[in-house]
C-alpha cells in the first residue's frame, strides 16, 4: 500500500461509526458515476440495445421503433421514457429471454412488448434472463 492508499483509509476509517454505518457529506462516486444519481442518457436516434441500469429518455424527434435489453444482469433496473408520439417495442436480448408485465398477475411470458407514447416504464432484471416491466402504458 503507499502511503495515500493507508491515508486514505484511516480517514475513511474515522467516518464509519461502531455499527458500520458510513456517512458523507459530499459526492459519493465510483468508476462510472455519482452513486447517489441514476446514469441519465437520451437517445434522438435509431434503435438501441440497453446493458446498462440508469433512466433512458427517448427524444421527441428519435427515430428509435425497436428498444433491444442487452447482456444486463439480475437486479439490474432500467427505467425509460417515451416521450415520442408513438408507441416503441421492447424487445428481449442476448441475455433476457422472457419478459412479464408487473401488472398482469400471471406467468405470461413475452418476446416483445409494446411501451406507449409518451409513457414511463421500469424494468427490473429478477433473474440472470427474467425481467418484469411495468409502467403507465406497458402491452
Amino acid at each position: 500500500m503507499t502511503e495515500n492508499t493507508i491515508k486514505n483509509f484511516i480517514e475513511l476509517s474515522r467516518d464509519i461509526d461502531d455499527a458500520g454505518n458510513l456517512t458523507v457529506g459530499g459526492d459519493v462516486s465510483d468508476s462510472v458515476s455519482n452513486v447517489r444519481t441514476p446514469r441519465f442518457t437520451v437517445n434522438n436516434g435509431g434503435d438501441l440495445t440497453v446493458s446498462d441500469e440508469g433512466v433512458l429518455r427517448i427524444g421527441s424527434s428519435s427515430t428509435l421503433t425497436t428498444l433491444t435489453l442487452g447482456s444486463v444482469v439480475g437486479g439490474t433496473i432500467i427505467c425509460v421514457y417515451n416521450n415520442k408520439s408513438s408507441s416503441i417495442t421492447l424487445a428481449c436480448g442476448t441475455t433476457v429471454t422472457s419478459m412479464r408485465k408487473g401488472a398482469d398477475n400471471n406467468n405470461t411470458h413475452n418476446a416483445t412488448l409494446t411501451l406507449g407514447a409518451r409513457s414511463l416504464t421500469t424494468i427490473t432484471l429478477v433473474g440472470s434472463n427474467v425481467a418484469v416491466v411495468t409502467g403507465t402504458d406497458v402491452s
